[in-house]
């Protein structure tokens, strides 16, 4: 949940890197929103409550869709590629398997052309 608040402090920036637990953090419970979100779309159909749902689901969307491309643009710098990379998502299925493959191992465990190691002890204790 922490991953989560903190990316959205982190709204819109897209230099720097971001740790596994920052991402997942963020996506898990993104995903678990929108099972929630889709729960209620399925129990309410049609009528007010259908367009309640619409309306909350296009604000929820529009809030957590900048975060969301941040948040991985600064994953893929941590492991050493640019943010561009976060285009391999628009493929179906393909694209999204093969994110996921990366951003299960660990960031580079020194500083690349993004940034420092988000796990140097060194940068942990000058915070």
């Amino acid at each position: 949940m922490v991953s989560y608040i903190r990316c959205f402090g982190k709204y819109a920036v897209v230099r720097g890197r971001s740790t596994r637990m920052e991402f997942w953090g963020f996506t898990i419970v993104n995903a678990i929103c929108w099972f929630i979100i889709g729960y209620f779309f399925m129990k309410y159909p049609r009528g007010l409550a259908n367009n309640v749902m619409t309306a909350i689901t296009v604000m929820y969307f529009l809030l957590t869709i900048t975060p969301s491309i941040t948040v991985t643009m600064r994953r893929w710098h941590d492991i050493g590629r640019t943010g561009a990379w976060v285009l391999l998502n628009l493929v179906p299925l393909a694209g999204m398997f093969t994110t996921f493959g990366f951003f299960l191992y660990r960031g580079d465990n020194f500083t690349n052309k993004y940034g420092r190691d988000p796990y140097d002890r060194k940068l942990k204790r000058r915070r």
